[in-house]
């Protein structure tokens, strides 16, 4: 408990050896091609070095991961999303002191004048802009996907845009000067899970975490988990917002011993992403039959309720109540039960529970 097993092996200049608990992964390639293997299977990255052009595919037999309707890790229907969520730049924050004009490149005038627009919250005119710098500038481009995912119809433009970043950051060409300069205060929100909104800087994180989220809204769950086991790998597990966004993709598909094994590193509930990521490993605990494992976890969750998500404090009470019931522990079942009515009495069938 609480250690993560996970080690990279270089096998030559081409080839990396990952290894985990959950499994063995292997990446071989070159710049410009590459074969990935991981617990969601093969896939194959094409891309012509330069261009900012890449393809990615899943190979093998199989066709993927049968992904299911998600009853959920927290037993509900989850609506599916009818568009990309809300990723929106952020407009508060102010530029450096622009230089003279006449100092000015051709490209650096005219972001400046889009980030001005999108100050005044003339969204169009900004996008706009950005559209037409996206080609040469990748900060633009961050920013036109950004907007775009807020559409219905222009969430697959906006994945492009950020599948040629994500090319571009393996090339060395991200980020930008003109992004340094102008975009280190400007960060984008995120929503990671239907219950956790992040909000972070424009960076490679940021970029495949937008891009997770639009696979995701386009049903292409392979390509997502894919993504999102690959930034895993490359940050080496540090980064607990990953972790999330994995347990999630991970209880869609019912692959309940990859949350146990990236879960378990989050001991305490230090805000809502880790506070969610225990309430995943808690549900892939009870799913796995380990019922006393999934009340310590749950409890631990329920430690710290100041600034956390009543909703998501309201889940772990009632999923450790649920193992005191099959663990025989019905008295204590009955305390967690009737502590969630007072705070919720509509929540979920705890009115039945309590026979209310």
């Amino acid at each position: 408990m609480g250690i993560r097993f996970y080690r990279g092996i270089r096998l030559g200049k081409l080839a990396r050896l990952n290894v985990s608990k959950s499994g063995l992964g292997l990446s071989l390639g070159v710049r410009g091609l590459r074969v990935s293997s991981g617990p969601s299977g093969t896939f194959l990255t094409l891309g012509l070095p330069g261009t900012g052009l890449s393809y990615r595919k899943k190979v093998g037999q199989g066709g993927g991961i049968g992904w299911p309707n998600f009853k959920g890790i927290f037993g509900r229907d989850d609506e599916p999303k009818e568009k990309a969520p809300k990723l929106i730049a952020a407009a508060e924050a102010e530029p450096v002191p622009p230089k003279p004009e006449h100092e000015m490149t051709p490209a650096e005038k005219r972001l400046v004048e889009g980030l001005a627009y999108y100050r005044q919250n003339k969204i169009k005119e900004a996008l706009d802009v950005f559209l037409s710098l996206s080609r040469e500038e990748l900060g633009a481009a961050v920013l036109a996907a950004a907007i775009l995912a807020n559409t219905d119809t222009n969430a697959p433009t906006a994945g492009r845009l950020l599948e040629r970043v994500l090319q571009a950051d393996e090339e060395g060409e991200f980020p930008t000067p003109l992004m340094q300069a102008y975009l280190r205060d400007l960060e984008i929100q995120i929503e990671v899970t239907p219950s956790v909104t992040v909000s972070t800087p424009i960076d490679v994180i940021s970029v495949s975490l937008l891009l997770v989220e639009m696979y995701q809204a386009q049903e292409k769950m392979d390509e997502a988990l894919g993504l999102l086991e690959e930034l895993d790998e490359v940050t080496e597990g540090k980064f607990e917002v990953i972790t999330l966004s994995l347990c999630e993709l991970y209880a869609i598909a019912g692959l309940w011993d990859g949350i146990i094994d990236r879960a378990q590193t989050v001991q305490e509930a230090d805000d809502d992403v880790t506070l969610e990521i225990m309430l995943f490993y808690g549900r892939a605990l009870q799913e796995k039959g380990l019922d006393e494992a999934a009340i310590s976890v749950f409890g631990k969750a329920l430690r710290r309720t100041k600034d956390r998500n009543p909703a998501l404090l309201h889940e772990a009470r009632y999923w450790r109540a649920w193992s005191y019931e099959r663990t025989g522990k019905r008295q204590r079942a009955s305390e967690d039960y009737q502590k969630l009515f007072a705070e919720a009495p509509g929540f979920r069938d705890v009115a039945a529970k309590l026979g209310v």
